[in-house]
């Protein structure tokens, strides 16, 4: 039995960029939205320009949570 891992992760990303990110994020958010380990997620802005915050509750394995994580090149091109 797993226990479920809460992530909370903060994203750098250029200031300006929010609503190319949004979209990006939103086509990946949908697709996440349909793994079944995955039980919770959401995604915050911040007062501070170019800052979001995510928060996932996943119940899944280490594996499971490396495989995923390793997917997640396109937030590079919105970093800093």
């Amino acid at each position: 039995m797993t226990t479920p891992v809460t992530i909370h992760v903060t994203l750098p990303i250029k200031a300006g960029s929010e609503d190319e990110f949004f979209k990006a994020l939103k086509l990946l958010f949908d697709e996440a939205l349909q793994d079944e380990t995955l039980l919770r997620a959401e995604i915050l802005t911040s007062a501070e320009p170019g800052t979001i915050r995510m928060v996932e509750v996943w119940n899944a394995d280490d594996a499971t949570l490396m495989a995923v994580s390793s997917g997640c090149l396109w937030c590079l091109r919105f970093r800093c």
